[in-house]
């Protein structure tokens, strides 16, 4: 009985692992804070091609939201009444100073030539140039939006 117990309760161990690691995920939303939602609402429909699923302002609470979405893809915009940007939070840090949290986002395209092409068209500010990720050799670059957040695009 001694050494049951212990095979017993690796048994169960390896069994709730496996359950605990069957977890699969896949992307709802993003929510991004921005400073104006309209300029925000205007680049993310022309730039991204999503379309506004709602709008909701609540001046009361202080926070203007819009869900926008294509088939594939949802991001929630929040401008906050109170809203600091990052810049300002890190005006009195040394150059380079990162704040913690949220850092970027991204998409995979079919034709990474045929994005960047377009986005260059759209007069996007790109950060960085198309470059080959070292590890899984996709090709992938930078964007980033009116406010400064990082959006990457990796070849599929």
């Amino acid at each position: 009985m001694q050494q049951i117990l212990p095979a017993l309760f690796l048994t169960f161990s390896f069994v709730y692992a496996a359950k605990s690691q069957s977890i699969t995920l896949q992307p709802a939303f993003t929510a991004i804070t921005v400073a104006d939602i309209d300029t925000s609402i205007q680049w993310y429909s022309n730039v991204l091609h999503l379309q506004v699923r709602n709008r909701t302002d609540n001046l009361e609470r202080g926070v203007k939201q819009a869900v926008l979405h294509n088939s594939e893809t949802m991001i929630e915009l929040l401008e906050f009444e109170t809203g600091i940007s990052v810049d300002t939070l890190l005006g009195k840090f040394p150059p380079g100073a990162q704040a913690l949290g949220f850092f970027k986002f991204g998409f995979y395209v079919t034709d990474i030539s045929k994005t960047h092409d377009e986005l260059a068209e759209k007069k996007v500010q790109f950060v960085g140039r198309i470059v080959t990720d070292p590890i899984d050799k996709r090709k992938t670059f930078l964007i980033a939006d009116p406010d400064g957040h990082l959006i990457q695009f990796f070849e599929k």
